[in-house]
């Protein structure tokens, strides 16, 4: 018996040419359709990816490209899949991975799918959460099951149903049914939302908006895997309050895909500015710098101006940024006492006469004259380095590039500021030419990723002259 009360169950394995359901194709599938809990029908067949099989793939499968030339194309199986699927529970080893290339080989052929999916990986941590590993591997060699040609669809899909009916020995019917159910919980039902809207959200970098039933933006977030953060969002065990009362108002979820984590940033920057949501008070109260300060000169001996921040300020004006007139009044205060500067040049008193300071050796007389303009000069510029925050290290543009398979986006960043975007997608190319304007936020998301030098981002210093020509390139 194979969890008895449960509705029909669908168990599905697919090889694959590689690990991305938009980019990869299906090669082999094999469907186990259990009805009533027991095994109602077995299928398996190779399928032709109409493309060449990676030598690794073929050698980890056993599958070869002459095998598939000669299966019938995914088209041609269709309706067969399909009927096994219908109204069944898709249960699946790490569900998502084969969950995704069946949704996706259906979509290309105009087809919509949508199921309850079951997990049997996490059926097997929530089943044995004494055992660390619970990769398929794992639990063929723990349960000793028979398992004739492994990376095999059929075979694979035989060793989870072998599995399921371990644990149901094991531990009891009841008790694996009751894991099941807690997994399958019916996250329309929970959420108000449409099964829909949980199929859609990719395992992908980029940005997703949470909305409340009007629309209003409540919370605006980057991942490198979407589904795997908003899912977070919805079924994590809530420390606060305020996290739990913002998932009580999800009503609706909009995600947008990006190549690589630099782009995800950078839009997520832009939409927290411009959407305003409720909920990101933490990642609002960092962007969005209110504050620069200036360099300046008053009498001779070199002080500072704290104004509000402008797009179109001055990069040689610019010696540091900061979040409030409070934090800058804090820095220049620190600055003052670490590197004996006169309070009163940097705006923190007023009056006549020498400043409070002076009068206890803190401040060496720049604000009565006594001390020299150039020795006084050079602590300023130890305490506000040349190099501030706009200083451009680079004697050309860059450009900025994040690909994900057949997609991806260049940035052209000359003096930290945006000039370009080229994407591109399947041969298809949109550039834009941008302002260029001076982004606080901008400038620390680019300083961060050249730092980094993420592995997915690729760099490369071109001379103004060369944009044109690679905007024709991209």
């Amino acid at each position: 018996m194979l969890l008895l009360d449960l509705p029909d169950i669908a168990v599905v394995d697919v090889e694959t040419t590689g690990g991305s359901p938009s980019a990869h194709r299906i090669i082999e599938i094999g469907i186990i359709r259990i009805s009533g809990g027991r095994i109602a029908r077995r299928y398996q067949s190779v399928v032709d990816p109409g493309c060449p099989i990676p030598p690794f793939i073929q050698r980890l499968t056993g599958i070869t490209t002459a095998e598939t030339d000669a299966a019938p194309a995914f088209g041609d199986i269709a309706e067969e899949v399909t009927g096994l699927l219908k109204d069944a529970i898709f249960m699946a080893h790490n569900v998502r991975f084969d969950y995704g290339f069946v949704r996706q080989e259906l979509a290309r052929l105009g087809r919509s799918y949508s199921a309850r999916t079951l997990c049997s990986a996490r059926l097997s941590r929530a089943l044995y959460p004494q055992h660390r590993h619970h990769d398929l591997g794992s639990l063929i060699e723990r349960f000793d099951l028979r398992v004739h040609r492994r990376h095999r669809a059929l075979d694979d899909a035989e060793a989870v149903v072998a599995f399921i009916d371990k644990a149901v020995s094991e531990l009891g019917d009841a008790a694996v049914r009751q894991a099941a159910e807690r997994l399958l919980g019916n996250r329309a039902a929970q959420t108000g939302l449409p099964a829909s809207v949980f199929d859609d959200l990719p395992e992908a970098p980029g940005v997703y908006v949470l909305r409340d039933a009007e629309g209003r933006a409540l919370y605006v977030g980057k991942s490198l895997d979407i589904r795997q953060r908003v899912l977070s969002h919805l079924y994590a065990d809530h420390t606060s309050k305020r996290e739990l009362e913002m998932t009580q108002r999800i009503a609706g979820i909009e995600h947008h895909r990006t190549p690589g984590e630099l782009s995800a940033l950078l839009l997520e920057s832009e939409m927290v500015k411009r959407l305003d949501p409720v909920y990101n008070r933490r990642l609002r109260k960092v962007l969005g710098p209110l504050c620069a300060l200036r360099s300046a000169d008053a009498r001779g001996y070199p002080t500072v101006i704290l104004e509000r921040y402008r797009a179109d300020i001055r990069d040689d004006d610019v010696i540091a940024f900061h979040h409030s007139v409070h934090q800058a009044r804090s820095a220049l205060r620190r600055a003052a006492d670490d590197h004996g500067l006169c309070p009163r040049l940097l705006g923190l008193e007023t009056g006549k006469g020498a400043c409070f300071a002076s009068h206890l050796g803190k401040c060496r007389g720049a604000c009565t004259g006594r001390e020299p303009a150039e020795v006084y000069r050079r602590r300023f510029a130890s305490a506000f380095p040349e190099e501030g925050p706009l200083y451009w290290p680079y004697r050309s543009v860059l450009a900025l590039e994040e690909s994900a398979g057949d997609s991806g986006e260049v940035l052209l960043v000359d003096r930290w500021r945006i000039i370009g975007r080229i994407r591109y997608e399947e041969g298809c190319r949109r550039v834009e030419h941008l302002p260029g304007q001076l982004d606080p936020d901008t400038l620390t998301i680019l300083r961060r990723a050249l730092s980094d030098r993420n592995a997915g981002l690729r760099v490369r210093k071109i001379s103004a002259g060369d944009v044109d020509r690679l905007e024709t390139e991209a």
